[in-house]
C-alpha cells in the first residue's frame, strides 16, 4: 500500500501544478501553455475551467488508495469499478463543501503499512484541497451570478425606447457603442430639431431631442462568454464603464422585448462576414415573425456580392411567406460599407468642418476649384493607391462632382499594378467613357481619369516626384497606400512636393490612418503645424476606428432621409386623390427602398449630390439645364457601379441588376422624352419644397414609421 499511495499522492501533485502554472502563465499570455499547443482546447476551455477539471482529477486519484484499501481488493474488477466510483463521488462532495475530513483523515490512518510521514504529508495535501475546492466552486458560482446579473439588468428594464444590439464585443462595436451612448446621451438620433428639418443640415448631436434627459437606452454585447470575457477582460471593462451589458447568449437568441412602443437596431458587426450574415438571416426570420418590423433596423457590416445575394435572397423569401409583404412596412435591412460611407461623409465637408470648426458649408471638394481659362471652375484630384479607398474614392468623384460649370480631371497612380486594368475591370464603362482627349460629350458624364506612366512603380522614386511636381493647379490629395506609417509618409512628401509648386496654394492632402490615438495625436502634433505652430501642413487624416464606427457613418442617417423621400418623388409624382390608396402605394414604395438595396443606395448618391447643390446653389441654372445635369449624374454614378450600356429592344428599354446593363446610359439628348422627365427638376430650391410637402402629408398622423 505503501507504493500506490506514494504513487497516487506524486501523481496528484503533479496534475496539480501542472494545470496552476498553466492558469497563472494565463495571466500573461491570455490562453496559457496548453492553449498554445491545442487550438481546439482555446475553443472550448479556458484556463480557469481548465484548472478547476485538472484539480478535480487530482483530487479524484488522491483518494483511490483510500478506497482501494477499504473494500479490501481482491483484483476483480468489480472492485476497481467500486474504488473509482467513490474517489469521483468523494472528488464531488469536497466540491459541494459536503465531505467529512475527519472520516477521510480516520480512512487514512487505518492504512495499514503506511508510513507516518507519508500518511501526514497525505493528510496535509488533502486538507489543503479541502479548503481549496469549495474556494473553486464560489469562483464558478460567481461566474454565474455575473452572468445572471447580467441578465437581470437586461430584464429589468421594461421602460426602455431604444435597444441596440451589438452581435459581437471587439474594438468596432465598442466604438459605436461608446458614440451611442455619450455623444448621442441626450439627442434621439432618429428625431429631428426643426433646423436640421428645415434646411436637410447633418445631425448635431449637440442638440437635444429629449427635453433634457437621458434617452432611456439599453445596448447590449452578445455572445460575451465566461471564457470571451476572461481573454477579453480590457474589452469587457471599457463595456461596463460606458453602462452596456454583456450577455453570453448569441444575438440571435437574445429575446427583443416584443413591445409596440420600443424601437429595436441590431448590429452584426464580428470580424467574420460569413458570421454577420448568418446571424443576420436568422434574425430577419425571426423579427418577421414576431416582432413589429417598422421599429426594427438590421445594420449587417457585409460588403461581398455574395453576401448582397445572400440576403436579397432572404429577405425575397420571407416576404413571399408574408403574402408579398406590401400589407406592413417591412423591418429595414442594411448592409454597411463603413469605408464607402466614411469617404461620402468626407467629400460632404467643407473646409471649415475638415478643420474641426463651425461654419461654412459648400464641400471642399468644390470649394477649392480653380476658375479656368474658359470660366468653368477646374477640380483636380490626386489618388495615390488604387486599393479599396483609392477605388472608391474614385468612382465616388466621377458622379459627385458632375456640377454645372465644373471640370472635372482625376490623376490616379498605383505602382503595383496597371490602374486602368484595375478600374476598368470594376468599372468597364466608366473607363470606356473616359475624356482623355479633353473633348466633353453634350449632355452626358464628363471627366478625366489621368492615369501616371505605367513605368513608374515606386512611389518612393524621384520619377513620381517629378510627375507630380509637373501637375499644376491640384486642389486634392488623396493617399490610400496600406499601412497608417506609409500613409503618413508619402503624405507629408505629397507636401513638401506640392508646397514648392502651389505655394499658398497648397491643397488639402487626405491620408488614411486608421489607429483613432494616433490620428488625435498627429492632428496636434508638430507635424502639423510646423516649427512655430503657425504654419499649416494642410494635412487631414480619415479613416480611423471611431470616425468609421460612429453612429452618423454606420446609419448615414441624413442620406437614409433625404433619400427616402428622393425615391418617394421618383416613384411616386402625382399624389392620388384617394387617401387610402395614396397610403397604399407609400407603403408599396417604401419598402422597397427599405429591401432593394440598389434603389436605397442610387436614391442616397442622389441626395448626396443635392446636398452639394444646395450649397452651390447660386451658381447653378434651374430648368432643363439642371434635369441634363441630373442625368449626367445618373450616368457616371450608374457606370461607377460597374453598369454598362446595351440598345434598347424593340424600342423597349432593358435593364438588369444582375447583368448590370442598361439602356439609359446615354446622352441626354437621345432619351425617349418619358425618360427625360425624370430628370425634370425645377431648381433645388422648388425640390426641396415639394419633398417637404410630401414628407409632411406622408408622416403626418405616424402611421408610418420613419
Amino acid at each position: 500500500m505503501t507504493a500506490l499511495c506514494l504513487i497516487c499522492l506524486l501523481v496528484s501533485t503533479a496534475i496539480a501544478i501542472y494545470f496552476v502554472v498553466n492558469w497563472i502563465i494565463s495571466f500573461k499570455n491570455k490562453t496559457g501553455f496548453i492553449n498554445r499547443k491545442k487550438s481546439v482546447s482555446e475553443k472550448f476551455f479556458n484556463p480557469f475551467s481548465e484548472m478547476v477539471a485538472g484539480l478535480f482529477v487530482a483530487i479524484t486519484v488522491l483518494f483511490i488508495p483510500v478506497y482501494w484499501y477499504g473494500l479490501s481488493p481482491g483484483g476483480t474488477w468489480s472492485t476497481v469499478f467500486k474504488t473509482f466510483a467513490l474517489s469521483v463521488q468523494n472528488a464531488l462532495q469536497l466540491f459541494v463543501v459536503n465531505a467529512s475530513f475527519d472520516n477521510v483523515r480516520e480512512m487514512i490512518s487505518s492504512i495499514r503499512g503506511v508510513p507516518d510521514v507519508l500518511a501526514d504529508i497525505y493528510t496535509a495535501v488533502v486538507a489543503m484541497y479541502f479548503v481549496v475546492a469549495p474556494l473553486l466552486t464560489a469562483a464558478v458560482a460567481l461566474t454565474l451570478v455575473k452572468g445572471l446579473y447580467e441578465s437581470w439588468r437586461y430584464v429589468r428594464n421594461v421602460r426602455v425606447k431604444k435597444l441596440y444590439v451589438m452581435s459581437e464585443l471587439n474594438e468596432y462595436s465598442l466604438a459605436l457603442a461608446t458614440d451611442i451612448l455619450t455623444r448621442y446621451a441626450y439627442r434621439d438620433e432618429d428625431v429631428l430639431t426643426k433646423e436640421e428639418y428645415d434646411g436637410y443640415l447633418d445631425i448635431d448631436p449637440s442638440a437635444q431631442t429629449a427635453n433634457g434627459r437621458k434617452i432611456n437606452r439599453q445596448l447590449v454585447f452578445a455572445g460575451v462568454t465566461p471564457l470571451f470575457a476572461e481573454n477579453n477582460s480590457d474589452l469587457v471593462a471599457r463595456a461596463k464603464e460606458i453602462g452596456a451589458i454583456c450577455l453570453a447568449k448569441d444575438i440571435s437568441h437574445i429575446g427583443l422585448k416584443p413591445r409596440k412602443d420600443i424601437y429595436r437596431k441590431l448590429y452584426f458587426i464580428a470580424d467574420s462576414e460569413d458570421a454577420n450574415v448568418t446571424q443576420a438571416i436568422a434574425m430577419i426570420h425571426k423579427c418577421s415573425e414576431s416582432y413589429n418590423n417598422d421599429k426594427t433596423r438590421l445594420y449587417v457590416f457585409a460588403v461581398s456580392e455574395e453576401s448582397g445575394v445572400v440576403l436579397d435572397s432572404c429577405i425575397s423569401d420571407v416576404r413571399h411567406n408574408a403574402g408579398g409583404g406590401e400589407k406592413q412596412l417591412f423591418l429595414r435591412v442594411r448592409r454597411v460599407d463603413e469605408k464607402r460611407n466614411f469617404i461620402w461623409q468626407t467629400l460632404l465637408k467643407s473646409q471649415a468642418q475638415l478643420n474641426g470648426v463651425q461654419g461654412g458649408d459648400v464641400p471642399y471638394i468644390f470649394e477649392s476649384a480653380h476658375k479656368g481659362k474658359d470660366g468653368r471652375k477646374e477640380i483636380n484630384a490626386l489618388i495615390v493607391g488604387m486599393g479599396t479607398y483609392g477605388c472608391e474614392i474614385l468612382r465616388t468623384l466621377c458622379w459627385f462632382c458632375q456640377m454645372p460649370g465644373y471640370r472635372l480631371t482625376v490623376h490616379v497612380f498605383d505602382g503595383s499594378v496597371n490602374c486602368k486594368d484595375k478600374l476598368r475591370a470594376i468599372a468597364p464603362d466608366l473607363v470606356a467613357e473616359n475624356r482623355e482627349d479633353g473633348k466633353e460629350v453634350e449632355g452626358d458624364a464628363n471627366y478625366r481619369i489621368d492615369f501616371f506612366d505605367d513605368k513608374i512603380k515606386d512611389v518612393r522614386s524621384a520619377a513620381f516626384a517629378d510627375s507630380v511636381a509637373e501637375l499644376r493647379n491640384v486642389t486634392a490629395v488623396f493617399v490610400a497606400l496600406g499601412s497608417d506609417s506609409f500613409n503618413v509618409d508619402i503624405a507629408l512628401k505629397m507636401r513638401h512636393i506640392l508646397g514648392k509648386t502651389h505655394g499658398s496654394d497648397t491643397p488639402l492632402i487626405f491620408t488614411t490612418v486608421y489607429g483613432s490615438e494616433k490620428t488625435r495625436y498627429l492632428d496636434r502634433g508638430f507635424a502639423i503645424k510646423g516649427d512655430d505652430g503657425t504654419e499649416d501642413y494642410r494635412i487631414r487624416f480619415i479613416g480611423d476606428t471611431e470616425t468609421r464606427f460612429s453612429l452618423s457613418n454606420v446609419e448615414q442617417s441624413r442620406l437614409e432621409r433625404i433619400g427616402e423621400v428622393c425615391h418617394l418623388m421618383w416613384t411616386v409624382r402625382n399624389f392620388n386623390p384617394d387617401p387610402v390608396k395614396q397610403r397604399e402605394e407609400w407603403k408599396r414604395d417604401l419598402n422597397q427602398y427599405r429591401y432593394i438595396e440598389y434603389l436605397s443606395k442610387s436614391s442616397q448618391a442622389q441626395a448626396m449630390h443635392l446636398i452639394a447643390r444646395e450649397t452651390l446653389s447660386n451658381e447653378l441654372p434651374v430648368g432643363e439645364e439642371l434635369a441634363i445635369n441630373e442625368h449626367k449624374r445618373w450616368n457616371a454614378y450608374m457606370r461607377a457601379q460597374g453598369y454598362t450600356h446595351v440598345p434598347r429592344k424593340n424600342g423597349k428599354r432593358v435593364k438588369s441588376s444582375v447583368s448590370l446593363v442598361h439602356s439609359d446610359l446615354v446622352p441626354y439628348g437621345e432619351l425617349p422624352e418619358v425618360e427625360r422627365a425624370k430628370d425634370d427638376i425645377e431648381g433645388w430650391k422648388e425640390r426641396a419644397r415639394i419633398i417637404r410637402e410630401t414628407e409632411r402629408k406622408l408622416f403626418a398622423d405616424g402611421e408610418l414609421d420613419r
